[in-house]
């Protein structure tokens, strides 16, 4: 369960992501609202939503492995675990100023990684679907990333008080901002 809104920026790009992650265990479901879902790589900032583990362990200390290439032998095998998981999709978003990928690994239908450039923005997760992306979402990408900030913190907070009014648990209140300027 998760919202993560990713913007390409003028001098590279904002990411916002809220904390949740959900434990499922002995047919419970925990949240926790202290789960980072982004990592900080050298051109870019990479994250996941979805299942967010790789042979059993916290995929942020795999992000090494992960390229934006659905030939990468590590989606396969993530592809063969899931199997056997409650979830059975995990996504990794590869984003900066000149870079929008998503690799979708899917129980059902495999690995496939969509290129969303030209688009200056991204919105993933489940809580998707609360998030107004016509008003304080466009043109981003011809402005420079300390000054999306604000209409990234709007546009998240509009997103979390549409789902408390329609009872929705997607997502945490608590969320991260992340930025790569090149």
């Amino acid at each position: 369960m998760s919202l993560v809104i990713g913007v390409r920026c003028k001098n590279g790009c904002s990411v916002i992501a809220d904390l949740r992650n959900t434990i499922k265990e002995d047919g419970k479901i925990i949240y926790e609202d202290n789960f980072e879902k982004v990592v900080k790589c050298d051109d870019y900032l990479l994250y996941n939503h979805g299942y967010n583990r790789i042979e059993n362990v916290d995929w942020k200390q795999r992000w090494q492995d992960l390229t934006p290439d659905d030939s990468n032998p590590v989606y396969k095998d993530l592809l063969d675990e899931m199997k056997t998981k409650p979830d059975k999709s995990a996504y990794y978003v590869f984003i900066s100023k000149n870079m929008l990928y998503e690799v979708a690994i899917k129980v059902k239908d495999g690995v496939r990684i969509t290129d969303f450039l030209p688009d200056d923005r991204i919105v993933s997760g489940n809580g998707s679907k609360y998030v107004d992306t016509k008003k304080l979402l466009e043109n981003l990408s011809k402005r420079k990333c300390n000054k999306v900030f604000k209409n990234l913190k709007q546009t998240f907070n509009n997103a979390y008080a549409r789902m408390s009014y329609l009872s929705g648990r997607e997502f945490s209140k608590r969320y991260k901002v992340y930025q790569h300027e090149s």
